[in-house]
């Protein structure tokens, strides 16, 4: 008889951050993790994600990091194997779209100013009724 080894990873993590329901740090449990477990770990992404291009941030070995960036929207940006199987520490960054920049511009002074006029209106409405 030959003797078998089988080596796990019990410490695999990746870390997904940006515009994904539930940011965080996940851990595979067979010690492989796909960009799509990843994202699904942490709760898929919200409606602001920007699905062409989230950023894998990729520490090597000898300790350069590498980024790449990946288009969810292409089958062919996905299909590379060096970025469809994350590695160990890997990083996954979703970017905001234009939408959620343009509707945060939309700030205290826009609120302010309607709650102002609501109120002119209101305190009108009733001076007329009496």
């Amino acid at each position: 008889m030959k003797p078998i080894v089988t080596v796990r990873m019990l410490n695999f993590k990746v870390s997904v951050l940006g515009e994904v329901t539930k940011p965080g740090t996940y851990q595979s449990e067979n010690g492989e993790m796909t960009i799509f477990d990843a994202l699904a770990a942490a709760g898929d992404l919200t409606i602001y994600a920007k699905r062409n291009n989230v950023m894998l941030i990729r520490t090597t070995e000898s300790g350069n990091v590498v980024t790449y960036r990946v288009n969810l929207q292409d089958k062919n940006s996905v299909a590379n194997k060096d970025i469809f199987y994350l590695q160990q520490s890997d990083k996954l960054y979703v970017e905001t779209n234009k939408a959620k920049g343009n509707n945060s511009q939309f700030g205290t002074l826009e609120t302010f100013g309607l709650s102002a006029i609501s109120l002119v209106v209101s305190v009108a409405a009733f001076i007329t009724r009496f």
